[in-house]
């Protein structure tokens, strides 16, 4: 299972033809290599949320500056 922030993301599954005795060490590696690509796709989601926040927020400044800027306009005329 591949979990982010408590959530089922996804899954990680293999199929063979025929049923096939995986070791306990093979499953274990399989498992870190869940987690550790668990770990990277948070990390990779979080900064996708921050640089949208950060781009959301440069948005609304552009916007409150031309509203200034047209209000500033309207006062002189």
């Amino acid at each position: 299972s591949v979990l982010v922030e408590g959530r089922l993301w996804g899954l990680i599954a293999c199929h063979h033809r025929t049923p096939h005795t995986v070791s306990f060490e093979l499953r274990s590696a399989c498992d870190l290599l869940a987690q550790v690509f668990t770990i990277q796709l948070a990390a990779r989601e979080r900064t996708r949320a921050y640089e949208h926040r950060v781009e959301l927020k440069s948005i609304q400044t552009q916007l409150l500056a031309s509203m200034a800027e047209d209000s500033a306009m309207e006062a002189r005329s």
